[in-house]
């Protein structure tokens, strides 16, 4: 039986506001719950979007989910992610029976990228299914963009982020992405499930594509609405954007190596430079245009966008490099030596904290081996079993342990907490977090399974 009335899915696309919407809805999670509309993420603090979940249903997730995504450190392999997507599935689940929301909304421009790209990553029928099974009816909600635009956001895009994918392809994704990534969406779920909008400021609500978004749902901000709205985008000059490319041609390649991108404060810092507009040139703006034609024809008729009528965005001006862009270069370089000042002072009291405590942490393990191996479990609770240990005094100690390289007296711990309380779902749920933090995801999902199923509904 399905969980929900409704699911909303937010599609992207490309360079049509996703990060805005889904920052907003990350950080108003707590409100939108408690007026009926689930938007669930296990780890808000280092994802806004439903990537995680949707690995799921990645035929190679290795690939493209990260350590930071997981919550580990080193490398992440297919196993993992399976595990890790499908405690994420399981924690959807268990937060829609406790029965408050009738709407879910996901949201992850993945679903287009990967269209958009070619890669088409997605097995979109097992994506439909688990949409289908979750409630009784499912909408689409995706942004589209004059082509040109698109091209000259992503083209920038790529020099924000220090990666760079070659000119040609960033227009030639922009030119002929529309009809890759919405032509199967609509032929599997059909053309009356899918909201697609305009992403242009005379047409969204209040000029704005996170009031437009959260209308869609059901959510219109007015005046005296208490949603907190976060825009998280910025547009480069074009000094900054000249500054950008000069850096990836200087160390761009060795990065490029390793696959990396750059730090987001140096990212902050090239959109902080004030100067002439960027853009693209006029040649390109109308290669793009041609090369559009056709998708912009079929936007036009199959869900009645027509972009092309439109005048092309300004081109971008030669960099000026005027006294105002100056001082924002020196300003940036003056906030990134303080912030790495700050950096190195706060690692140095870190490492002195990190190796007092792991002093004090040596000395108490040392005393209670000494004892023996469930020493240890003594400090948590009596012999008799009694009095129940406390969660936070019992992932505390086991993390301390770990930390100070004390493996096999965690578990110990563990074994003992497991002795007084056998299946206690507090202390299967320990043990979890302790599997997890030694990498042991598959164990680490069944025990909080086990946990789930021992809860008192």
């Amino acid at each position: 039986m399905p969980l929900f009335d409704e699911c909303l899915v937010h599609i992207g696309m490309p360079k049509a506001g996703s990060t805005s919407i889904q920052h907003t809805l990350t950080a108003n999670q707590a409100n939108l719950e408690s007026r009926g509309v689930l938007y669930y993420l296990s780890a808000p603090e280092r994802m806004n979007n439903h990537q995680l979940l949707l690995s799921h249903f990645d035929v190679a997730p290795e690939a493209r989910t990260g350590p930071r995504r997981l919550g580990v450190e080193g490398p992440v392999n297919r196993a993992m992610c399976r595990a890790a997507s499908q405690a994420e599935i399981e924690g959807l689940y268990e937060k829609a029976r406790e029965g408050r929301c009738d709407r879910v909304v996901f949201s992850s421009e993945s679903l287009t990228n990967a269209l958009v790209t070619g890669e088409n990553f997605y097995d979109l029928d097992a994506l439909k299914a688990f949409f289908d099974g979750l409630a009784r009816k499912t909408r689409l909600v995706c942004y589209v963009r004059d082509p040109r635009g698109w091209a000259a956001s992503g083209y920038q895009e790529v020099t924000k982020r220090g990666v760079r994918v070659g000119k040609e392809t960033a227009l030639a994704e922009a030119a002929r992405g529309m009809r890759k990534a919405l032509e199967p969406y609509r032929r599997l779920f059909g053309s009356d499930a899918m909201v697609v909008r305009r992403f242009d400021p005379d047409a969204l609500v209040h000029g704005d594509v996170v009031a437009d978004f959260f209308q869609a749902i059901g959510f219109p901000l007015a005046g005296d609405s208490d949603i907190r709205v976060v825009h998280r985008n910025y547009a480069l000059s074009a000094e900054g954007n000249r500054i950008g490319e000069a850096l990836y041609e200087r160390l761009g390649a060795k990065r490029q190596d390793r696959g990396a991108m750059w730090p987001a404060r140096l990212a902050q810092a090239l959109g902080s430079i004030r100067g002439a507009r960027s853009g693209l040139t006029t040649p390109d703006l109308d290669a793009v245009y041609e090369a559009a034609r056709d998708d912009m024809t079929w936007l036009a008729e199959t869900f009645g966008i027509d972009f092309r009528a439109d005048p092309h965005p300004p081109p971008c001006e030669a960099p000026a490099w005027t006294w105002t862009t100056a001082g924002d270069i020196g300003t940036a370089l003056y906030k990134m030596a303080v912030a790495a000042d700050q950096a190195e002072s706060g690692a140095r009291h870190h490492h002195e904290r990190e190796a007092h405590l792991k002093g004090v942490l040596g000395d108490m393990v040392r005393r209670l081996v000494a004892d023996g191996r469930v020493a240890p479990a003594s400090l948590l609770m009596p012999r008799d079993g009694d009095q129940p240990p406390d969660p936070d005094v019992l992932d505390t100690l086991v993390d301390g342990l770990l930390e100070t390289g004390h493996e096999e007296t965690a578990e110990a711990v563990m074994d003992r907490a497991r002795e007084a309380l056998g299946e206690d779902p507090r202390v299967l749920k320990s043990l979890a977090r302790m599997r997890s933090r030694q990498g042991r995801i598959d164990e680490s999902v069944a025990l909080n399974r086990r946990a789930l199923d021992r809860t008192d509904p």
